[in-house]
């Protein structure tokens, strides 16, 4: 649409996001902070910050995470997960007897 080619669109786009994930993880600074860091008054980073806010963005990412966990909680996925994690935290006792067998998922 801005007369970029397509290529180059999108390895400036995925750039981007990388950059921005990048700064996240390494600073452990919240968004918003780093948003307030990098945007100047009236620039062109907070236009388009503001037009992703204006068009329901954040609300639209939010709900494909709700979607995705209920999703993975029909699966199955999300309990195997966290069976798996108790087990690897707890190491039960091999000598201790129980009436229950060890439930092992994957």
């Amino acid at each position: 649409k801005m007369g970029l080619p397509r290529d180059l669109a999108q390895k400036l786009a995925a750039q981007t996001l990388l950059g921005a994930a990048k700064m996240v993880l390494e600073s452990g600074k919240h968004p918003g902070q780093l948003k307030d860091e990098v945007c100047s008054p009236g620039g062109t980073t907070i236009a388009a910050i503001h037009k992703l806010e204006e068009t329901g963005f954040r609300s639209s990412l939010i709900t494909a995470v709700e979607t995705a966990t209920n999703r993975a909680k029909e699966l199955g996925v999300i309990e195997s997960q966290k069976q798996q994690t108790v087990l690897l935290r707890e190491q039960p006792n091999v000598e201790s007897s129980s009436s229950q067998p060890l439930r092992v998922t994957q």
